[in-house]
């Protein structure tokens, strides 16, 4: 299985980019690296700090560095597609029981302090559900193309079809919960995986999806056999 993280530069200030580089190296030394920035700067050198502190850059996103990027003849990924970010049903919510009438404990539902937030209908193709604070609950399903975000954890009560990101703050100790696994991306904490590196014995599953020690995306069945 392959996870690769991705890294977005916001400035242009390469003491503050080299400073973001390293403190991504500390967490993950060793992982491929997709870059992408908002704004122009020397491709050469990023790829030259990525390298320094052991990361391994993979490839650019379309936008500003893919000009240089072409010239380099390295690659270059397509940009993200247009999404539709829709509110969901019930924000900031913390039930105090779940869908399956169990009491919500640390065990169960997961609280960080900042309340979770429930959304009860089907994530279309082309739709993004993004939590800023707390885990995202889903009751539902999840069509191909959609996107789920959060601060926090990610729980899917139905089939997740499309790209999930746990931990988009940051956070390393979140997860991703579906009651049946058949996504097209997974992250957590920038760590990804595609479903085309996603064990084949987790599809179709009830899965979480954690950040192991080493940096890596951990698969596990919720109920193994």
């Amino acid at each position: 299985m392959v996870s690769f993280t991705r890294i977005t530069l916001e400035t242009d200030n390469l003491v503050s980019i080299e400073s973001e580089i390293a403190k991504l190296a500390n967490k993950l030394y060793g992982m491929p690296v997709i870059v992408d920035a908002t704004i122009t700067l020397p491709l050469n050198h990023i790829l030259d700090l990525l390298r320094k502190q052991g990361l391994q850059p993979l490839a650019v996103m379309e936008g500003t560095l893919a000009e240089q990027s072409r010239a380099m003849q390295f690659p270059v990924l397509a940009a993200d597609p247009a999404m539709q970010r829709v509110t969901p049903t019930e924000p900031a919510a913390t039930p105090k029981n779940n869908t399956f009438g169990i009491k919500k404990n640390q065990d169960t539902l997961p609280d960080n302090g900042n309340g979770n937030t429930l959304h009860r209908e089907v994530l279309r193709t082309g739709q993004r559900l993004v939590v800023d604070h707390g885990d995202i609950i889903l009751i539902a399903d999840m069509n191909s193309g959609a996107e789920l975000i959060s601060s926090g954890s990610i729980h899917v009560y139905g089939t997740a079809r499309g790209r999930l990101m746990a931990g988009a703050s940051g956070a390393l100790n979140v997860h991703i919960f579906c009651q049946k696994l058949e996504a097209e991306l997974v992250s957590v904490s920038g760590t990804f995986c595609v479903a085309e590196d996603i064990p084949t014995e987790m599809i179709g599953q009830a899965v979480y999806i954690s950040l192991s020690n080493d940096g890596t995306l951990e698969f596990n069945l919720i109920n193994p056999s």
